[in-house]
């Protein structure tokens, strides 16, 4: 009798000329039972020969041909091959005695190499199964729980040292895997390796070999057909969002008009609006200034925002093309989805004046700046005030300028602003022109950046691209003296401050800053300086 060596309960009987095929019995840890009449005899004697000899004497039933421990069978796993197995009875213990009728009989042991039986697609993530591939099977990349995925054969309880993988298609993989899990895109002691799919049709087959090492009999191989796709998103319009106050200003339309004197503030910001099926979103702006950047986080913000923080934009006046492109995934990874492209412009337009304003300069000139301005006509102008800014939003007076009431001759007017202190690097200058009756209007604004040689703190470059802005201080800082540098941003936010050296010129990081325009200011126990520099 073929006996189970695990449970200890009987298979089958052993019929001459019988055949064990390993791979369909309940287990590979098997014995053979010999039965004798009477069911107790002093001993057996067995004589096994063919692909594993074996002589064994067993004097206390069960008779066992690999033995037992009071009816505990012993393991036999056999070889692969033919036998023949006699079991000779004697009267007495050990093979002593009368010997009785012998029994012979011829068998053979199958043992077949395994088969892959299916394949499971792997969250490398986590090493969790997400599912069963079947041939057929579309694997859509955003609807998966991760992008990082691995493909597992499943074998046979049939002896499987190795399993030989053949991957074709958009990406090609030729992988012997010499121990279990056997994974496409192998794995360290169950530690999938992480595969990320390129889009297209593949075909995969998975061929067992007994050997760890792709030798002996190959077994039955299982090939499948299975898709990749991604579905990717659409930016679906794009809205101008006040960065003061990081609300949305309106949305933006082709050939829309952006008039910088209408507008609730020129701190600004571009978001793109996209479906929810997009990882991240890719900027490209060209006209009078240009940008790039990638934003992985909503909102997608063309200058960048810091968890819905808009970082500031204030934009030339010229016109402007914006294309953004959506991804599924992350950093822009993945097959592009449906871009938007539009073409917008700038203007600084401010309502017309009661006078006729025919000129409005201002020019800096040794350690001030020269302000001036004409009229062709007036009408009730009682006076002119010329105001500044150093921020472009909150505007003190300068002077009080006379009008010349009505007139259509030609006026010319000038003011010299000599207020200029170390600290400003850029002010705003307007006119607001005062009626007799109270009522008043404003010009324009003009921008006038300072020269380095007034803020007495020089950075350069100017515009950092590669990492490091280089700074001269305005005067060497003495060893025990308090000396520092201060980083800003435009909203007046600190975001790092650096100790002085005793030396003159020196260098700070920009790696970790986001694309904006930024403060730097010096500071000593006497003197405080600053100057800006921009991240693009």
């Amino acid at each position: 009798t073929l006996v189970n060596a695990d449970t200890d309960q009987d298979i089958q009987t052993l019929a001459p000329g019988a055949v064990i095929n390993l791979s369909t019995l309940p287990t590979r840890n098997l014995n053979i039972r010999a039965n004798t009449d009477p069911a107790v005899v002093g001993s057996v004697v067995f004589e096994l020969s063919g692909a594993q000899v074996q002589n064994q004497t067993e004097s206390a039933a069960p008779y066992a041909l690999f033995s037992d421990f009071q009816g505990d069978y012993f393991n036999w796993t056999p070889p692969a091959g033919s036998y023949s197995l006699t079991a000779t009875p004697y009267s007495g213990a050990g093979g002593s005695g009368t010997p009785g009728t012998a029994l012979t009989i011829s068998f053979s042991v199958l043992d077949p190499t395994g088969a892959v039986t299916s394949f499971t697609l792997v969250n490398a993530d986590t090493d969790q199964d997400i599912q069963t591939l079947t041939s057929g099977s579309v694997l859509d990349l955003s609807s998966l729980p991760t992008r990082n995925l691995n493909v597992r054969a499943n074998v046979s309880s049939a002896p499987v040292g190795s399993v030989l993988f053949a991957l074709s298609g958009p990406q090609n993989q030729n992988l012997l895997e010499g121990s279990a899990p056997f994974a496409l895109f192998s794995d360290v002691a169950g530690n999938y390796n992480a595969w990320q799919p390129p889009v297209g049709s593949y075909s995969l087959t998975a061929t067992p070999y007994r050997t760890t090492t792709g030798g002996g009999d190959a077994g039955p191989a299982l090939t499948i057909s299975f898709s990749v796709v991604d579905p990717t998103g659409t930016v679906t319009s794009f809205t101008l969002v006040n960065a003061d106050t990081d609300q949305d200003i309106q949305t933006l339309t082709p050939g829309a008009t952006l008039n910088l004197a209408t507008l609730p503030t020129r701190n600004l910001n571009i978001r793109a609006n996209a479906t929810s099926d997009v990882g991240s979103v890719s900027f490209a702006l060209s006209g009078q200034q240009t940008a790039t950047a990638t934003e992985s986080v909503v909102p997608y913000a063309l200058f960048g925002d810091f968890q819905g923080d808009y970082n500031v934009w204030v934009p030339e006046l010229g016109t402007y093309s914006l294309t953004a492109t959506p991804f599924p995934a992350a950093n822009g990874a993945g097959a592009p989805g449906t871009a938007l492209t539009m073409s917008f412009s700038v203007i600084e337009q401010g309502p017309p004046l009661p006078v006729t304003l025919t000129a409005f300069t201002c020019q800096v000139s040794s350690n001030e700046v020269d302000i001036r301005w004409a009229t062709a006509s007036e009408l009730h102008n009682k006076e002119f005030v010329v105001q500044r800014s150093q921020d472009g939003q909150m505007f003190a007076n300068l002077a009080v300028i006379p009008g010349q009431g009505s007139t259509n001759v030609a006026q010319t007017y000038s003011y010299r602003d000599t207020d200029l202190r170390p600290s400003m690097t850029v002010l705003y200058y307007r006119l607001q022109q005062v009626d007799f009756n109270g009522s008043s209007t404003y010009s324009l604004v003009r921008v006038v950046n300072l020269p380095n040689s007034l803020s007495r703190l020089q950075v350069y470059p100017t515009v950092v691209t590669d990492g490091q802005l280089y700074f001269a201080a305005p005067e060497k800082p003495v060893a025990g003296t308090l000396a520092q540098l201060e980083l800003y941003n435009l909203q007046g936010r600190k975001m790092e401050s650096y100790p002085a050296t005793t030396l003159a010129n020196g260098s700070i990081p920009t790696a970790g800053l986001k694309p904006g325009t930024y403060l730097l200011r010096y500071t000593s126990t006497t003197k405080s300086f600053t100057t800006r520099f921009v991240i693009p």
